[in-house]
């Protein structure tokens, strides 16, 4: 972790307009610097706006004030969002993408109040993920990698998690961390030693 804080410290937002200049409001609603390494998450969250469904929203809107807010919505976006977005790419070096896999059984299904979403059960869940590094500047592929994304959380001390909803953040951590163990012991001596 980079000396930025916790993601989830700082002041409380809904949009990256309620920030202070140079930060995005994360995916906790939360004001804070962009992340490094910066996950395009942010920046398809900002470009929602580019969406049908936000479209289809608008569309939908019944009085001037609702349409007021979308107008509104959209000039955040494009002042505030989009800005850092582009700062932050124009300075990347190198892109990483990770793919995820259905496990071989398929994603058990949604149930009515499951507060998980299809991609949190993925990640959770012991799978298969495609990975790929590029070099930008280059376009020379660094890395192509399928690996298995599967690992189980062992508790150290004596603070046993007492939720479901932490169990599962437990199991997407390890299967992250199985994941990028995986990358790291594919990465060249020649890969890591460039500038």
């Amino acid at each position: 972790m980079s000396n930025q804080g916790l993601p989830n410290e700082g002041a409380a937002c809904h949009v990256t307009s309620e920030c202070q200049p140079g930060q995005l409001c994360n995916e906790w609603n939360v004001c804070a610097a962009p992340p490094r390494p910066y996950n395009m998450r942010l920046a398809y969250r900002a470009l929602r706006v580019l969406s049908s469904e936000w479209s289809d929203e608008l569309h939908e809107a019944e009085s001037e004030l609702a349409v007021n807010a979308y107008d509104r919505d959209l000039d955040s976006v494009a002042k505030h969002d989009v800005p850092v977005a582009v700062e932050i790419m124009n300075k990347a070096r190198f892109v990483t993408l990770v793919i995820d896999e259905d496990p071989a059984d398929g994603l058990p299904k949604q149930e009515a109040n499951d507060p998980e979403t299809p991609e949190q059960k993925l990640q959770r869940l012991p799978h298969f993920a495609r990975v790929g590094i590029w070099d930008i500047a280059t376009k020379t592929p660094l890395l192509r990698l399928r690996a298995q994304a599967a690992a189980d959380f062992v508790a150290m001390g004596g603070h046993p998690a007492v939720s479901q909803e932490t169990l599962n953040a437990q199991s997407r951590q390890a299967n992250s961390c199985a994941l990028a163990l995986a990358v790291r012991g594919r990465i060249t001596p020649e890969l890591t030693e460039k500038p």
